[in-house]
């Protein structure tokens, strides 16, 4: 924490210093806003910085045009650039399979829409200027607080991707788009290549606007859209003093909120949409006329969270049906149609490609039902998290984490237990009861039928601003304020206990070696990204088998690896079966006729047989990092790999006939 507040104080001071001298104001807050921007640039690079920036200036101008002044109200600015990057990332994600991506296009197409509508970009600044100006104002001390939580709860997002769900599945997209310019959809190779792909695609776009991996950006936006959710949900419920600035710092001091920010997980995306949306919904007023209900705002937020993940079905059909009917009643069947419509497009590519591929619109989820060929006629289901539900359910995700998440005691956060009570004095009735029974009775639904903390994240978002909500209105709002502090406080020291990467300091290496420690972070924490890294500067063709499990990192390989982890499973059962020679001659045989010519593992961890198959095959040992070791047959032809086996997985030559 001390490390962070020095990071964030030098830049802040020196801006206060220049804002002296040129005899004008600046808030508190927006000095500790510039100072977290500014951090946030030297930590992650000016470029991806830039890519951000650009995006969301394009996403203004987007907004602007497809929505009426009349339905941007100037306390909801946020929905314009809201508007924007759903519509932009929805349609690009029907354009995966298409090889047309690439960062000189997305550039050429970002600066004609800025030369286009640089004066609504202009009008989009100044609205959201003043808006920021006069909410820190009314509370200024409320505000600068909440920024330095939101600050501190950015600095995993400072690291580079380093969980293994990123490295086998996320950054894979982002990857394909920028080395072949399309996605090839190889379901056969990664499961969840057609599974909801929203965040993947926010990612790769940025990702090609910068040149390299831009999750970093990826995890900030979405902080900064959920602090402005929490804030904006609070105000609609009518939370009032400084309480809304309380409900964005609540929310980001979560463990879990800036856990989000280091990975490519979607549950911390669908938490933040899912506030707006309900916030928007809160705000309409039905009285007459439906003017200030936009359907593009509503039908992109219903959109994107299905775009994000399908148990976000939950959510969304609640709230869809309640929309369907208010519009209906008010005989609205235009505003109704675009709502759909939007919604559909933003939301359906994955689902469309994913029935076209596999013939499953859920793929690899509900295979029992639609019995795909690319995965085993039955209901995916992770069997770790079954813990099942009771009334000790509570105390257990606070105290026991580790059996509903991959994380340790705390990484749930105290809310479940500190705001109980809250909760119950919301159900007093009006729009408070029914946003509270609302996230309570989705988030129940979703753990009954999986006890995964990530997956109840948003309802947990939800709920936490309304208990902020109730404690404004108590008397004695003082006190009810110093106990959320005290909350907000402890919550911030259990942000470590969400991963290992956190708990064995990754992010106190970076800060303790500032920009430059960032390649020792990554050897330290995942060195099969320095192995790749090392062999992809060679510029040969190559083929590479990820033969354990626990790194199946194909994503930092497309289109050159395999892997015989879970995401794979052809891969996964000849390496099954090879585990069972332990003289190594199934594996010798699996890997002569695939053709690979090179193979990455950990010793401590690689299967039975494997080191003796490869020293009997004429492997040597090319590279290691830390416990990370690659081997290569020197000399070698990978073409039976990559043309044999490989090639004919990519999926979008079969649907577009395209050629290699």
């Amino acid at each position: 924490m001390l490390r962070y507040l020095m990071l964030v104080a030098v830049p802040a001071l020196a801006l206060w210093g220049l804002v002296r001298v040129s005899g004008r104001k600046l808030a508190v807050a927006t000095l500790l806003l510039l100072g977290n921007a500014s951090a946030f640039v030297v930590f992650v690079g000016l470029a991806q910085s830039a890519a951000l920036l650009l995006l969301v200036a394009v996403a203004a101008v987007l907004g602007c045009c497809l929505l009426p002044a009349s339905e941007r109200p100037e306390t909801a600015q946020i929905d314009v650039v809201l508007l924007g990057v759903l519509l932009i990332v929805g349609g690009l994600g029907w354009m995966l399979p298409i090889p047309m991506h690439s960062a000189s296009l997305y550039l050429a197409v970002s600066c004609a829409a800025l030369v286009l509508g640089w004066r609504r970009l202009c009008v989009a600044a100044g609205g959201a200027g003043r808006q920021w100006s006069a909410a820190v104002a009314a509370h200024p001390a409320a505000a600068a607080f909440a920024v330095l939580v939101a600050g501190f709860a950015a600095i995993p997002a400072w690291l580079p991707s380093m969980t293994p769900d990123d490295n086998a599945a996320h950054l894979l997209l982002s990857q394909q788009l920028r080395i072949d310019g399309y996605s090839r959809l190889d379901v056969s190779s990664q499961l969840f290549a057609v599974a909801p792909w929203f965040n993947n695609t926010l990612h790769a776009l940025l990702t090609l606007l910068q040149g390299s991996d831009a999750r970093s950006a990826v995890g900030a936006w979405w902080l900064v859209v959920g602090c402005l959710g929490a804030y904006r949900l609070a105000k609609a419920l009518g939370a009032q003093q400084s309480y809304p600035w309380l409900a964005a710092a609540l929310y980001a001091s979560h463990p879990l909120t800036a856990y989000f920010g280091m990975t490519l997980q979607v549950d911390g995306a669908s938490a933040a949409l899912l506030m707006h949306l309900l916030a928007a919904c809160v705000g309409l007023d039905w009285r007459g006329t439906t003017a200030n209900a936009s359907p593009w705002v509503l039908g992109a937020l219903c959109g994107a969270l299905m775009a994000l993940k399908i148990t976000n079905a939950i959510y969304v059909g609640v709230i869809g049906v309640w929309l369907t009917w208010r519009f209906v009643a008010k005989q609205d069947y235009a505003r109704l149609a675009c709502m759909i419509a939007v919604a559909a497009v933003v939301a359906a590519s994955s689902y469309v490609y994913a029935t076209v591929i596999t013939g499953n619109p859920v793929f690899p989820l509900f295979n029992g039902i639609f019995k795909s060929p690319y995965f085993p006629a039955i209901n995916f289901n992770d069997v770790r998290w079954h813990a099942g539900v009771s009334l000790a359910s509570a105390w257990d995700l606070t105290f026991a984490t580790s059996r509903y998440m991959e994380a340790f005691a705390g990484a749930a956060g105290l809310c479940l237990l500190a705001l109980i009570g809250a909760w119950l004095l919301a159900l007093r009735g009006g729009w408070l009861a029914a946003v509270t029974v609302f996230a309570f009775a989705s988030g129940l639904l979703v753990f009954s039928q999986v006890q995964y903390l990530r997956y109840i994240f948003p309802a947990l978002a939800v709920l936490g601003t309304v208990a902020v909500v109730v404690f404004s209105r108590l008397s004695n709002p003082r006190i009810w304020g110093g106990a959320l502090l005290l909350l907000i406080v402890a919550q911030c020291g259990l942000v470590r206990s969400t991963t290992w990467l956190l708990l064995w300091g990754a992010e106190q290496q970076l800060l303790a070696g500032g920009p430059e420690a960032v390649p020792d972070v990554e050897r330290a924490f995942v060195p099969e990204r320095a192995l790749l890294r090392r062999l992809n500067a060679q510029q040969s063709r190559y083929c590479l088998l990820f033969a354990e499990k626990t790194t199946s990192y194909i994503a930092l390989a497309p289109a050159k690896s395999l892997a015989v982890g879970f995401y794979d499973p052809k891969m996964r059962a000849l390496a099954k079966s090879a585990q069972s020679d332990v003289t190594g001659g199934k594996w010798i045989s699996m890997i002569q006729n695939i053709g690979f010519t090179h193979v990455e593992f950990r010793p401590g961890q690689a299967p039975p047989g494997l080191i003796p198959a490869l020293r009997t095959l004429g492997f040597q040992l090319l590279d290691s990092e830390g416990e990370a070791q690659l081997w290569a047959k020197l000399g070698a032809d990978p073409s039976a790999c990559l043309d044999g086996t490989i090639a004919p997985r990519n999926e979008v030559r079969r649907l577009l006939s395209l050629k290699q």
